[in-house]
């Protein structure tokens, strides 16, 4: 098995996904002089070297049934509020996400992402205002996947819609809106849900068909993001059911 690995750099004060190796990181992938905190060293994500001809659905994980409560207190205010939090410190296969809609929830809106902007690597050449073509690092490669959202910097380039391995240069669907010196940071989210509707109360359920072949790796960084559209204070409440 390989693994790749969540650093924290203290030096320059972010988290840095290292590239897949046998054994934790010693030093920070982006620059070995950096100082790193190998207490908060977590597994990003893990392959095997295997060619697999059988698939085990719970493949991974003991086989235990559990359900994993959340409640997000919202702040009586209108905008975007963040709720950050961390999967079991052990892997786990979602089965299923539960959203309780509440008559105050109605017509807000969610996001539901993993690793919010975790920094993958630097880009290696400076980029000009109105760019979509980037390029990485030959290891970021290993972290950046068509439909995962891009920062350059501290901008927002939209999606990843295209990817060369050949030049190490990834494409975005939404343009620069500055001018981003080399060696500047690039990072990733993967959305899990996109920014969706309350419309009705009740239990809206989702990935019921699908979660089940999903295997979330130990203290994976999650946060939902809620869109508090009257300004009223109130709670949102949802569950993982997961197999352990």
């Amino acid at each position: 098995m390989l693994s790749s690995y969540l650093v924290t750099c203290t030096t320059e004060g972010i988290r840095v996904v290292s590239d897949y190796r046998t054994t934790p990181p010693t030093t920070c992938p982006n620059d070995t002089a950096h100082t790193i905190d190998q207490n908060q060293t977590k597994i990003y994500n893990t392959v095997s070297t295997k060619t697999v001809t059988i698939t085990d659905n719970l493949n991974g994980v003991g086989g235990f049934y559990k359900c994993v409560p959340y409640d997000m207190n919202i702040a009586g205010s209108t905008g975007m509020q963040t709720f950050s939090f961390s999967s079991p410190p052990y892997p786990v296969q979602i089965q299923l996400t539960s959203i309780w809609v509440k008559d105050t929830n109605i017509g807000d809106y969610i996001e539901f992402e993993e690793y919010p902007n975790t920094t993958v690597g630097i880009i290696t050449q400076n980029a000009s205002i109105g760019d979509t073509e980037f390029y990485v690092l030959p290891q970021s490669l290993a972290h950046i996947f068509i439909g995962f959202k891009i920062f350059i910097g501290t901008y927002y380039v939209g999606e990843c819609i295209e990817i060369d391995t050949i030049n190490y240069k990834i494409t975005t669907s939404i343009s620069l809106s500055a001018d981003v010196l080399a060696y500047s940071p690039v990072k990733i989210t993967k959305t899990r849900i996109g920014k969706l509707e309350l419309c009705s109360a009740g239990i809206l359920k989702i990935g019921e068909r699908f979660n089940a072949s999903l295997i979330a790796p130990p203290n994976t960084p999650c946060c939902v993001n809620y869109y508090n559209e009257n300004g009223v204070a109130k709670t949102f409440n949802f569950h993982f059911e997961v197999y352990y």
